[in-house]
């Protein structure tokens, strides 16, 4: 049950670009808050266990998303230079 869980946000960002014919940005946007509901819901994040909490979590997860969304602005030199490699 929590493979088949865990698909489906593959499943939908596949389904509303090629089926449906949306952007990349619309259609991640959107499996986007999906994955963070199902993360929540089924998957207990930021559930009992984990010290920081639903907000933490889903709050790491938009900075990281913001933070890749940075990255993907500019060229793949631009990218290397902003995470500090050569």
């Amino acid at each position: 049950m929590d493979a088949a869980l865990a698909v489906t946000p593959v499943v939908l960002v596949l389904v509303l670009m090629v089926g449906r014919g949306w952007t990349a940005a619309r259609a991640g946007a959107v499996t986007m808050v999906f994955t963070l509901a199902l993360a929540v819901g089924a998957f207990d994040f930021g559930g009992v266990d984990d010290p920081f909490g639903v907000p933490a979590g889903v709050l790491g997860v938009l900075a990281e998303a913001a933070f890749i969304a940075d990255l993907n602005r500019g060229t793949l030199a631009d990218c290397v230079i902003r995470l500090g490699g050569v």
